[in-house]
């Protein structure tokens, strides 16, 4: 069960608020403000009430709203339901010439989405050894029921969005043979949670995603080492028009996770990076060839870590910089870039609205940053 939707409001609301860059100022937000905003405030997704108030919202589960908000609540003005439905039927008529793909199922179903609940359905559709679903894969087990996902050993493509949220999971296997999510859209993201995984490297075949990567509250999960290895960008203009142009790299609520190794061949970013409350994590040293993010970076909340310095080569975000309440983070020289952009005046920085650098260990404010200069 997804469990943190409160705070993915509060940081979708955060940068929803910054709607056109050339006319909002920077600031530099104190902890106090950020916590008075936090405490105070019933945050909400910048989308629009057409949207919140459809048959089609309220039929999603929490976790997939969640992640479907992350896709669409960052363009300049909110989305209306009507926008939205003429995406989804442009998607539809890139799908419409791949309609018999998979012949017999999904019944009565021209988007060619597959939503897989219990094991008995996840067993059913591997009967059929679909190679290519043209509308989404959701695997929602709100039962704990779906334990195996070797039926699904024969797909390959997922045209637009990958869920997989099943407690009972210990591994992906059966997913290994998935290349592209995200293709024909409109959503292009994969989101995994499961408290009992272990191992996700089965999506080390992975080469397209068109969205964002969402990895949340896996919570015995220590490594990712080889899943999304391929991927070395995430951006738009695959092989579909996409809904958004944010696409984000989500590590988030992961107890146990200390490697990342995956993404050292990550070199750009055209969303946001965001790191939030995983209780192991030391450092940041896999994201050392990131040398571009399109719009902000999040790493909050995240108690063991320890140094942010491989994040250097970054000297521009068109949005925000939260670095907060990371009580043992003290080597934070990695930031400089981006908090000084004209050396050694520091006058200027790389960021375009919101820094908040505070509340971590000793020496990782915006302050201290720039007085112990750059990384050497």
């Amino acid at each position: 069960m997804f469990k943190k939707p409160l705070f993915f409001l509060f940081l979708c609301a955060i940068i929803a608020c910054q709607q056109d860059d050339s006319l909002t100022p920077k600031t530099t937000l104190s902890s106090e403000n950020a916590l008075n905003q936090i405490e105070s405030s019933s945050f909400q997704y910048d989308l629009d009430p057409s949207i919140l108030n459809s048959d089609w919202w309220n039929s999603l589960h929490p976790f997939k709203q969640n992640l479907i908000a992350l896709e669409i609540s960052h363009e300049g003005s909110a989305l209306t339901y009507s926008e939205l439905e003429e995406r989804f039927l442009e998607a539809r008529m890139q799908s419409v010439i791949r309609a018999n793909v998979c012949p017999g199922y999904p019944v009565n179903n021209p988007e060619g989405d597959v939503i897989l609940e219990t094991q008995a359905d996840v067993d059913a559709f591997g009967a059929l050894n679909c190679k290519e679903i043209i509308g989404v894969l959701d695997i929602v087990d709100t039962l704990g029921l779906i334990c195996d996902l070797s039926p699904l050993q024969g797909i390959k493509e997922v045209g637009s969005s990958l869920t997989i949220n099943a407690d009972c999971l210990t591994n992906l296997n059966g997913l290994d043979k998935v290349k592209s999510v995200g293709a024909l859209g409109p959503f292009g993201f994969v989101g995994v949670i499961g408290s009992n995984l272990v191992d996700i490297e089965a999506l080390s075949k992975l080469t397209t995603v068109t969205g964002s990567i969402n990895i949340i509250e896996c919570d015995l999960l220590t490594s990712v080492q080889t899943a999304f290895a391929n991927i070395t960008t995430i951006e738009s203009g695959k092989l579909s028009q996409p809904l958004t142009s944010l696409y984000v790299l989500n590590i988030d609520g992961n107890d146990a996770l200390t490697d990342l190794s995956a993404f050292s061949g990550l070199t750009y970013i055209e969303g946001s990076l965001r790191i939030l409350d995983n209780a192991s994590l030391l450092d940041l040293d896999d994201f050392s060839g990131l040398n571009s993010i399109g719009d902000d970076i999040f790493v909050l909340d995240n108690p063991s870590l320890l140094n942010v310095n491989e994040l250097s080569n970054i000297s521009t975000l068109q949005d925000d910089l939260f670095v907060f309440n990371n009580i043992s983070l003290t080597e934070c020289c990695g930031l400089y870039n981006l908090l000084c952009n004209d050396a050694p005046s520091c006058s200027v920085s790389g960021v375009g609205d919101i820094i908040l650098v505070d509340s971590n260990g000793a020496g990782c404010t915006d302050v201290d940053i720039i007085a112990n200069g750059p990384c050497l």
